[in-house]
């Protein structure tokens, strides 16, 4: 428990300063009765609003809260962390990034996130390294929600 206490201070530890719903811990259903984990971080206020979703198997039960998360809750962004298969919290085996199964479980996340109550209908994704080509590989399926994708470091030397 006392390990787990210091995760916990550490997820929410930035969120003290801001003016932010506490953090909505979940998972998504998927086509094949796989569920995806997610952490979702709302702005304060209610309202529906665009989603930014980062995509990678990092972090159990959702990825580390970073210096740009803040920014985009501070602009009335929703920001929602999501294990791929088989990684952290999230059901299922583990497949490399561009196996079409985790490509297809990207498109689906970014088609549950646009039509939640709490959604707007646009959703982006974004990140780098991994998340990075994640997005990639599911924007040219082109989900009906999908607007942007802001993604770095997705080059490398091998």
């Amino acid at each position: 428990m006392g390990i787990m206490k210091w995760v916990l201070a550490g997820l929410l530890f930035p969120l003290l300063a801001m003016a932010v719903q506490p953090p909505q811990i979940g998972y998504i259903p998927l086509h094949d009765g796989t569920r995806l984990a997610y952490i979702l971080y709302k702005p304060a206020a209610a309202g529906r609003f665009p989603v930014l979703v980062k995509y990678e198997p990092y972090w159990g039960g959702g990825t580390q809260f970073k210096v740009e998360e803040p920014l985009y809750l501070q602009h009335a962004y929703a920001v929602m962390m999501v294990n791929v298969r088989g990684t952290g919290c999230s059901s299922g085996q583990f497949h490399r990034i561009r196996e079409p199964i985790q490509v297809q479980d990207g498109a689906e996340v970014i088609e549950w996130a646009g039509t939640q109550l709490w959604s707007d209908g646009n959703v982006g994704m974004f990140g780098n390294s991994y998340s990075g080509i994640t997005q990639l590989m599911v924007g040219p399926l082109r989900p009906k929600h999908l607007k942007v994708l802001a993604m770095g470091g997705i080059v490398s030397d091998g």
